[in-house]
């Protein structure tokens, strides 16, 4: 039985220090694979001694037994750090193979079903009262590019993916029928995250994802998904795909949609003057595009 297995069929009996490293092992699968002993217990703020009990609460005969076993259980949709990533490649090779897979991400944009996907995330902007962006982790990034990108052609974005989970169950509170929420999931996909958008989704509230399969835990949830390839080679994810697919969806936002953009560089304009006229700010600051 594999360890993921294991941890949910314990869970219940684990103490809370405990349950600690399993919700980390199940959050960082990929990683956790080839993490030491003492980095699991840094990253999980324990000892090296209770990640050893806990491997043997959970079955295991050891640590390096559970470690083994999570590295042949770790399941087909994860783009893993594999083994790969701690051997020396030639630049020559790390460059040709970066390059070829970059350019398989950049082909998978065309091929799956994303021109129906955006043309109806497009729609679902236009519609929103306000829109909110959710992530978690690394894919917090991408929902800040989104809320820069989107919030200069002038629609009302709140980026959360950055904020603590006080403040952003705060500002989810605030979220109805008439708001979209933006979702970011990818491999490994984030609890929190697919937890969230399960409950705004029961809600009734439109939920657009951008996700890297038509199959993931995201996409099955969401009204429209938006599916970007982040395979590669040795990272866990590669974003590249994900950032062009959120400029393909601007410009296609703003060719429907210049009158937004006009309203909202007007009120720019005139609020810049003001600030120019009171000396705190140049008129050359503001690009909206």
């Amino acid at each position: 039985m594999d360890v993921l297995t294991q941890i949910k069929n314990q869970y219940d009996t684990l103490s809370k220090t405990q349950k600690r490293i399993a919700d980390y092992i199940q959050q960082h699968t990929n990683t956790c694979c080839f993490a030491s002993l003492k980095e699991i217990a840094a990253a999980t703020g324990t000892t090296e001694a209770t990640v050893i009990k806990f491997s043997r609460m959970i079955g295991y005969t050891s640590f390096q037994d559970m470690r083994n076993q999570l590295k042949e259980g770790k399941p087909d949709w994860t783009s893993p750090i594999t083994t790969e990533a701690f051997s020396d490649l030639p630049f020559e090779e790390l460059f040709r193979r970066n390059k070829t897979q970059q350019e398989e991400n950049f082909a998978t944009i065309w091929e799956a079903g994303n021109e129906k996907a955006v043309k109806d995330a497009v729609e679902l902007l236009q519609n929103a009262k306000k829109i909110y962006c959710v992530a978690c982790d690394f894919s917090s990034a991408l929902s800040r590019y989104f809320h820069a990108r989107f919030t200069r052609l002038g629609l009302n974005i709140e980026d959360v993916g950055s904020k603590s989970t006080p403040e952003i169950l705060h500002s989810l509170a605030f979220a109805d029928e008439k708001d979209l929420i933006v979702v970011f999931s990818f491999a490994e996909y984030s609890k929190m995250t697919l937890a969230v958008e399960e409950y705004l989704s029961v809600n009734g509230i439109k939920i657009l994802c951008f996700s890297d399969r038509v199959s993931s835990p995201a996409s099955l949830m969401a009204d429209v998904s938006i599916i970007c390839s982040t395979r590669h080679f040795i990272l866990l994810n590669s974003m590249t795909s994900v950032i062009i697919l959120i400029d393909l969806l601007a410009v296609a936002f703003f060719n429907e949609n210049k009158v937004i953009f006009i309203h909202h560089k007007r009120k720019l304009d005139k609020m810049q003057r003001y600030l120019f006229e009171k000396g705190v700010m140049p008129l050359d600051r503001m690009d909206p595009l």
